[in-house]
């Protein structure tokens, strides 16, 4: 069986360090541990590729692209017109699987053309991403090209079904859409749970993984952080990441007590491949999430920090509530609050059994329901009843 791994978003390096970069090469591995042989077409390579990917036949698509947004855009559409042909040169394939991407419909109709199973996987709304956060200049044509991609797919895969509502709006597209939830590599993570422990004593570490942006919430994690360490000054905080927030928490940080300060540590962004090691010396981990209208993420942070068997304390918001169920594989707290969220770290920080309870619980819970494997095999079960369904209309 061969599969056609289409991701022709330029802001997605598929052999990167981002977790979009991650949550691509887990994918492309569940599929190879199932027999296919996968081909990659991108725009983006990247240039970490790991070991066991190193073998994966690979097509880039094209070079540098313009800064200009308009012309930017332009060379896009341009691109996808290409990319049906590239398809064509390279295959027979049994399966497409693409990851939805702006101004890219073409992957998908080949996949209806030459009758091979087309998967469309979405992430996240990036319509209105690149509307709030960059510059969208055709809105238009964009959203006529998405449609398009849609209709085109045999199988809709989102990450939440708060995508799923924002993306596949529509009552033809959402019955064909199918929500699971991002997995974890459980056999890294959880091989992190019994590397030896890098605290000290009898000091308690908090962590937090990810980059330093607004929707994060390390601000909120700084302040509970400073109510806990005045009730218990044996926690330490442990930051792993770095981004644009860096120096504006930093400045939030100086003006905190001696104490405090000297108790958070910095490590700034690490390689993935370090990132179980990193959790490994966590003895709570941390999601701190404000309250964001419409939060679609299927965080890769909470359930690598599950899957280390650590006491996740996240915010209540999204699909969170549906990993981390309330004092049984973790604790909730109402988003954007420090006061909730120090209280929730306050008691497990004091009482050591509590937070093996909820770490193994944790643990077992993404063994048994979200390993990259079975998100793949779930995705591919309903894709071949999708297509058996088409094949008798």
């Amino acid at each position: 069986m061969r599969l056609a791994y289409v991701c022709l978003d330029p802001g997605v390096p598929v052999f990167g360090r981002k977790g979009c970069s991650v949550h691509c090469q887990e994918v492309i591995r569940a599929f190879r541990r199932r027999g296919f042989e996968v081909e990659v077409f991108a725009i983006r390579m990247g240039k970490d590729v790991p070991d066991d990917l190193r073998d994966v036949t690979t097509h880039q698509l094209i070079g540098r692209l313009d800064r200009d947004p308009a012309v930017r855009e332009a060379m896009l559409i341009e691109l996808n017109q290409t990319v049906g042909q590239r398809l064509h040169d390279s295959e027979p394939f049994d399966v497409i699987y693409e990851r939805y991407s702006l101004w890219s419909d073409a992957a998908m109709e080949f996949a209806r053309e030459q009758n091979v199973t087309g998967i469309l996987e979405v992430n996240s709304p990036l319509i209105d991403e690149q509307r709030k956060y960059r510059q969208l200049i055709d809105e238009s044509r964009a959203r006529l090209i998405s449609e398009r991609c849609l209709r085109f797919a045999h199988t809709v895969v989102a990450v939440s079904d708060q995508v799923a509502n924002q993306v596949c709006h529509t009552g033809d597209i959402l019955s064909k859409t199918i929500t699971v939830p991002n997995g974890v590599n459980c056999e890294r993570f959880g091989a992190a749970e019994d590397m030896q422990s890098l605290n000290g004593g009898d000091n308690v570490v908090i962590g937090f993984v990810g980059t330093l942006k607004p929707w994060h919430g390390v601000s909120i994690l700084l302040d509970a952080f400073a109510r806990v360490h005045a009730e218990n000054n044996n926690v330490s905080l442990s930051i792993v990441g770095g981004g644009p927030q860096q120096d504006a928490l930093e400045a939030q940080l100086a003006t905190c007590s001696d104490s405090v300060r000297h108790a958070v540590k910095w490590s700034g962004a690490i390689p993935h491949s370090e990132i179980p090691l990193a959790v490994s010396s966590f003895d709570m981990a941390v999601a701190p999430y404000p309250e964001i209208p419409s939060f679609y993420f299927s965080p890769l942070k909470i359930l690598e920090y599950m899957a280390s068997g650590k006491a996740v304390v996240a915010s209540c918001i999204g699909q969170i509530p549906e990993l981390v169920q309330h004092d049984v594989t973790g604790r909730l707290v109402s988003p954007g609050s420090s006061q909730e969220l120090a209280e929730a770290l306050l008691q497990p920080s004091n009482d050591r059994m509590a937070r093996k309870r909820l770490g193994t619980a944790a643990k077992r819970f993404v063994q048994a329901n979200h390993t990259w494997q079975s998100v793949v095999d779930r995705i591919l079960t309903t894709a071949s009843s999708s297509v058996a369904q088409c094949e008798t209309v």
